[in-house]
């Protein structure tokens, strides 16, 4: 059956009552950016508006309705793939790809790096956060239970061209959907090297360095980076990637490459 397409503009009295309470009130505080516009009678509060405003303001339950209603799915066609029967990752992840982006997303702020950033960086950051794996490789949970999913070390690259295509169409501007691709195809390369059985080398660490133009794109993927490596497994001693030793073999390499920026 063939999809339809999303309808021009969404009235936010058809949102469950909880959303509408909640837009109503994220809609009233000061935005970082773009012309999103608080919901009325007289204005339609198109599903686009209620998505800007959402990672803007970080409302973590008001993205998780959108996607268990599917209206995520009208916006960003392949967040479909991500909560259908393909969505499953490799066993090295306990999530889902769907419920692994929405984790993402809602641990962006446990990180101080996130404080380091400006509303603006925030709302790129959340944006990636929630966005970032997409077009990863998945299976289904026959092919997961059989261990044939592996790991997709391209999605970074096919990642960050589906959102150079995706984003504009969100209202985004070329600058933004330029940041945000940026952060998403770099986004697994700190982490990669602060793993703690990989090696890190002053070469290494110059070598990482010279992707980044500014301490404020460090501060960008760091918090990014923290936020994803929190949300691929269940948070408890026997499972957590984010253990201590990791944490402080990535908050070191944070301050290596802090060293290399000259602003």
């Amino acid at each position: 059956m063939p999809i339809s397409p999303p309808p021009p503009y969404y009235p936010i009295a058809a949102c469950a009552p909880q959303v509408q309470h909640a837009s109503r009130q994220l809609a009233a505080r000061p935005l970082t950016s773009g012309p999103v516009r608080p919901p009325s009678a007289s204005v339609p509060f198109t599903l686009q508006d209620r998505l800007r405003l959402y990672l803007q303001t970080g409302f973590v339950e008001g993205i998780r309705m959108m996607s268990q209603t599917g209206e995520l799915a009208q916006l960003v066609p392949e967040w479909r793939r991500n909560t259908g029967p393909y969505r499953y990752q490799h066993l090295g992840q306990d999530f889902t790809l769907d419920e692994h982006n929405l984790r993402t997303f809602a641990a962006i702020d446990k990180s101080p790096y996130f404080a380091k950033l400006t509303p603006q960086q925030q709302y790129l950051v959340r944006t990636t956060a929630l966005l970032h794996d997409l077009t990863k490789k998945t299976g289904t949970l026959a092919e997961r239970a059989a261990n044939q999913i592996l790991p997709d070390p391209t999605h970074p690259v096919t990642g960050s061209s589906y959102l150079e295509k995706l984003l504009p169409a969100l209202g985004f501007t070329q600058l933004q959907t330029e940041q945000v691709a940026f952060l998403s195809l770099n986004h697994t390369r700190i982490g990669n090297l602060a793993h703690p059985q990989s090696i890190i080398t002053d070469e290494k660490v110059n070598q990482l360095a010279k992707t980044m133009k500014t301490r404020d794109q460090l501060n960008m993927l760091m918090a990014l980076t923290e936020a994803d490596i929190r949300s691929v497994r269940w948070d408890v001693p026997q499972r957590t990637l984010w253990t201590p030793e990791h944490a402080q073999r990535f908050y070191g390499l944070g301050q290596q490459l802090e060293q290399q920026l000259p602003f």
